[in-house]
């Protein structure tokens, strides 16, 4: 796992459920007492262990799900939170008679399959995480078409295809995570459209070799993660007004020329990386002006110069460019 990712995701705060779902025997469910139940038992189509998540809440509310007379019943479930559970099989079309679900969490699993069509009308579904499960195909278009979704997470998954045109016009998503998929394509000239986004992760993908996108648009963008997406060129003129921006990482791509001074306007910056690319030229004086920064990784790249005395007090990455104290010799 690359090394910045865990320090993404503390930046951009979710809201998460305590306490998982342990392992129990596939017994909810087994002897339903209603029509309700038993039509419902049926959605679940087999998969014990979405039984068992609302097993477990109805319990704690002194209800079972044997003896469910109507969806309503079911209105307490409001979050599911199955992480790292091993889980297998796939999101049974019973999810579309919670209602009142938020939060489903479910990442770090076996699921595979088809979304079912329910899932898509769920009326308050906040944040849906799928990341790190063994989905394939396209990633479905109706997921940018959801009432209530600003967190959408399919990190991991074996996604081909591109970004579907809903998701790339819902102005309403916060935070986007399709990285380490198997995506591919031209990546949109810009995301004008998205502009509610504070978290966009594009990275690992093997998209077609480009410019980075116009991101101006994207005026609350705190995390950009973009590394091994295979862009070269220059870095555009946009990226320098992205001034909420936390954390920049553009690691091993093919981009080329100077930082330029526009940098220091990027005040809100903790986290940099611009390691592994073919940057050249010095790098500018107005860095020392971030006041924020804690890490800084510009690696592997032709950049010469002075590093600023003030980043003895953060964690800097700086081998293979020609920067010491002075500069000893010109780039090639």
């Amino acid at each position: 796992m690359k090394k910045w990712f865990p320090i993404l995701l503390s930046i951009v705060i979710f809201v998460q459920v305590p306490g998982g779902i342990p392992a129990r025997a596939a017994s909810a469910g087994s002897s339903p007492r209603t029509a309700y139940a038993k039509q419902f038992v049926e959605k679940c189509e087999g998969q014990a262990w979405f039984m068992e998540a609302i097993e477990k809440i109805l319990n704690e509310n002194q209800r079972t799900l044997d003896s469910i007379a109507s969806s309503q019943d079911l209105d307490i479930v409001k979050s599911i939170g199955l992480k790292g559970h091993n889980v297998s099989g796939h999101i049974p079309a019973a999810v579309g008679e919670l209602k009142e679900l938020q939060y489903l969490f479910l990442s770090g699993n076996k699921l595979s399959g088809t979304i079912p069509e329910p899932l898509y009308t769920l009326p308050k579904l906040q944040n849906l995480d799928l990341s790190n499960n063994q989905y394939t195909g396209s990633i479905p278009s109706r997921l940018g078409s959801m009432k209530s979704l600003t967190h959408l997470n399919l990190r991991g998954n074996q996604y081909t295809g591109g970004i579907p045109t809903t998701i790339l016009e819902n102005g309403q998503l916060q935070f986007l995570d399709v990285s380490s998929n198997k995506l591919s394509g031209k990546l949109p000239e810009n995301f004008t459209q998205m502009a509610g986004l504070q978290y966009l992760a594009l990275s690992d993908n093997p998209w077609e070799a480009g410019p980075l996108p116009d991101l101006s648009s994207l005026s609350g963008l705190k995390v950009l993660s973009a590394w091994n997406c295979r862009f070269e060129g220059l870095l555009p003129d946009s990226l320098y007004s992205l001034t909420e921006l936390q954390v920049l990482d553009l690691d091993s791509n093919a981009l080329s020329g100077e930082i330029k001074e526009a940098i220091g306007d990027l005040a809100n910056l903790q986290q940099i990386s611009l390691a592994n690319n073919r940057f050249r030229g010095i790098l500018p004086q107005t860095m020392d002006s971030l006041a924020k920064l804690e890490t800084l990784d510009i690696s592997n790249n032709l950049l010469r110069g002075v590093l600023p005395e003030s980043y003895s007090d953060i964690t800097v990455y700086a081998q293979n460019n020609y920067m010491t104290g002075t500069v000893l010799k010109e780039c090639p």
